[in-house]
């Protein structure tokens, strides 16, 4: 099974929550699963398919666009990009939901089916401001958003991280699932 991962990151921040600015900026509008044919994870380049507007409709700044690539066990390609107050990878990556979900070093925050995409949210111990948001595509691969709130605003939170990585994700699976 192949998935989607969406990380929202936390830069030195010890809560999981985002400024309401953000949070104004992305919809809570759910969106349906296409039953059109969904391109190959191997297909999906989120650098390339997520343009400008899509990702200052994310609340993003799409000048900040930065490769997060990681080699290792786990493979992840993606960008990062910021906002005010956030900072947010969209990457395919070889990592599934089951690969996670046994995990005792974990925080398993839930599993939500984002745009029909069996899901888990979950926050690593060290850095519990950001949460990371996989889902499950066919094959080996997943799609990920990890999301993650500046530690410096704290104060001015309107929702948590895990809420704002499922939100960005429901808006990036269908334009990066589209039928191509």
């Amino acid at each position: 099974m192949c998935g989607i991962a969406l990380a929202v990151t936390a830069c030195g921040s010890n809560t999981s929550t985002v400024a309401s600015q953000n949070e104004s900026q992305v919809s809570d509008a759910p969106l349906e699963a296409s039953t059109a044919k969904q391109p190959r994870a191997a297909e999906i380049k989120t650098c390339e398919d997520l343009s400008s507007g899509d990702i200052a409709a994310m609340g993003l700044d799409p000048a900040t666009k930065k490769p997060a690539d990681l080699e290792g066990q786990v493979k992840q390609f993606g960008c990062r990009w910021s906002g005010e107050h956030i900072i947010v990878d969209v990457l395919t990556t070889t990592a599934t939901v089951a690969m996670y979900d046994s995990r005792t070093d974990l925080n398993i925050v839930g599993h939500p089916v984002v745009f029909g995409l069996p899901s888990i949210a979950f926050q690593v111990p060290n850095d519990p401001g950001a949460c990371f948001l996989l889902s499950d595509l066919e094959g080996r691969k997943g799609l990920m958003v990890l999301a993650g709130i500046k530690f410096e605003h704290e104060a001015a939170v309107g929702v948590d991280s895990c809420t704002l990585a499922t939100r960005l994700m429901e808006r990036a699976a269908p334009i990066l699932l589209a039928p191509r």
